[in-house]
């Protein structure tokens, strides 16, 4: 938990998590007999398989997110009703933060955001075990699965010097919002997140096109400016579309919602346009090559019920969740 700008700078113990899951398991005197990822997404994707590997327990394939989403009260078992407490943070030099009961996870997630600034923007957590029903009913299945799928779609690319986008587009129905060049990047640390907005101006049939996607850790939404003409975009030298003056939201730059192109809890994804690798919220600078893609939620994402905590009303956007195609489940990637 915290600001992935964070770790550019500050290294982890290692055993973070490892003392979060043992406390849980203490407090709640359950005996803990797998561990699976709160997100597949960045550290907290692969975090969970140091931790089976450190307990000698089992990784089950499957998260609460189907993605990456920047607070605790979006994992979906917690939006359909499951336990939470007790939990437990923990930094670097061991020190625990402990909560045997609380209001709701949003109040978890806002005390626990407010003790990770004091210990450094970086901490381990974990909390209340789930039953077999709860991670069968509701935590999205087969993601580790899904993300082996994607880094092969991606490498088999690579190696038939195909493109990885297009690759993914015809394979997980992925749709790519524009290919160009970053021309701006506004990004702090604050409250604990890394929060801010690239510019991307469009290149080769993307020429005329200008957007822009906030982020808090993760990417939230992508906009287009409302016209492409010469008074909001101009080719540079390069053929790279440039703003001709401020992208200010506040000058009334862009229009939403016809301007909004694509919001959570879709995926929106930034890769090289070259390799396909992603490139996260910390690397994103000036003069990189990339590709702005869309995946499709998880269906457990766009209930009513969910849609009130992830959608992008939940960030502050007044705006309605309109879907980028069909989500396809992927098949368990393992033998049995």
């Amino acid at each position: 938990m915290g600001a992935p700008t964070v770790l550019i700078e500050k290294l982890i113990a290692g055993n973070e998590c490892v003392t979060a899951v043992k406390t849980v398991e203490k407090l709640s005197r359950r005996k803990i007999v797998a561990i699976m990822s709160a997100e597949i997404g960045g550290m907290n994707a692969v975090e969970p398989l140091a931790v089976g590997a450190e307990l000698g327990l089992p990784i089950v394939d499957c998260d609460g997110m189907g993605r990456a989403f920047p607070e605790l009260q979006m994992i979906c078992p917690f939006i359909y009703g499951c336990q939470y407490c007790p939990a437990t943070l923990v930094d670097e030099k061991g020190t625990i933060v402990a909560v045997l009961d609380c209001k709701s996870p949003k109040h978890l997630e806002d005390l626990y955001r407010s003790c990770i600034v004091n210990m450094g923007c970086l901490g381990g957590v974990a909390m209340n075990p789930l039953t077999k029903d709860e991670v069968l009913e509701k935590t999205c299945l087969f993601s580790i699965s899904r993300a082996w799928t994607i880094g092969h779609i991606v490498s088999k690319a690579c190696l038939n010097n195909s493109r990885p986008s297009t690759a993914l587009q015809n394979d997980l129905g992925a749709i790519i919002l524009i290919e160009g060049k970053v021309i701006d990047v506004q990004r702090e640390t604050t409250g604990g997140f890394a929060q801010g907005k690239v510019i991307i101006g469009g290149l080769g049939k993307y020429a005329n096109q200008l957007i822009e996607t906030d982020f808090q850790n993760e990417n939230l939404v992508v906009k287009r400016y409302k016209m492409m003409e010469e008074s909001l975009a101009v080719p540079n030298p390069q053929g790279v579309s440039e703003p001709r003056k401020s992208t200010s939201n506040e000058e009334g730059m862009f229009e939403a919602p016809e301007d909004v192109l694509a919001s959570v809890p879709d995926l929106i994804v930034i890769v090289g346009s070259d390799n396909g690798e992603a490139v996260v919220t910390e690397e994103l600078r000036y003069g990189l090559r990339v590709t702005v893609i869309v995946l499709p939620a998880h269906p457990l994402n766009c209930t009513d019920e969910a849609l009130k905590i992830v959608g992008p009303q939940a960030f502050g956007y007044q705006i309605n969740y309109r879907p980028h195609g069909t989500y396809t489940a992927t098949q368990s990637m393992c033998p049995c």
